[in-house]
């Protein structure tokens, strides 16, 4: 009778466990979509004078709770450096080599950048407008960059889109230029 006893109640705690435990919200894993998501930057001189270009991100994920973000972390390819706005292929060369320079960002030595984000707020705002309120350190040419900025991000079933943009000031991350990122992320559930 007692093992009779014993035996229905570790299936009766098993069956609570169990049914508890799928009760409770796992963070949700998104992956970057890297064919889809990229950087645009801009640098801007002191007299006023500007370049734009993109990069280009290796890998990325995101984790949710639900619908709050909770993290995220990007390698970005810093060896997808292009530059838009000369049409000139000998100038525009000219310019992405002075780029990778080690003057510059180094591109010789730090192939890639990282971003994480440290924290991120929900903002009580309408649905489409910025509704993250976040917090990140961007790691460029081995220097660890604390920025802050609003985000967009949107949450379907299976995709998260996240936007963003920040400055990089000159002194900052030890460059002769501002430079601007903006983050236009895809990021799908992982499978």
């Amino acid at each position: 009778m007692k093992k009779r006893f014993y035996c229905l109640s570790v299936l009766l705690f098993s069956s609570i466990a169990f049914f508890m435990s799928s009760m409770v919200n796992l963070p949700t894993g998104y992956t970057f979509d890297a064919a889809t998501s990229k950087i645009a930057w801009v640098s801007t001189l002191e007299d006023g004078k500007t370049h734009h270009g993109d990069l280009k991100f290796k890998s990325g994920t995101f984790q949710f709770d639900v619908k709050t973000l909770l993290s995220g972390f990007a390698y970005i390819n810093m060896q997808s450096l292009t530059c838009k706005d000369i049409v000139d292929a000998g100038f525009n060369r000219e310019l992405i080599t002075e780029m990778r320079s080690d003057a510059q960002l180094n591109l010789l030595k730090y192939k890639e950048a990282t971003f994480k984000i440290l924290k991120a707020k929900r903002l009580d705002v309408p649905e489409g407008q910025p509704n993250y309120d976040v917090n990140g350190l961007l790691k460029l040419k081995g220097i660890e960059i604390p920025v802050k900025f609003i985000a967009t991000i949107a949450m379907k079933k299976t995709n998260v889109t996240f936007k963003a943009d920040f400055t990089v000031p000159k002194a900052t991350a030890s460059l002769p230029y501002d430079l601007k990122l903006a983050f236009d992320i895809n990021a799908n559930t992982l499978k």
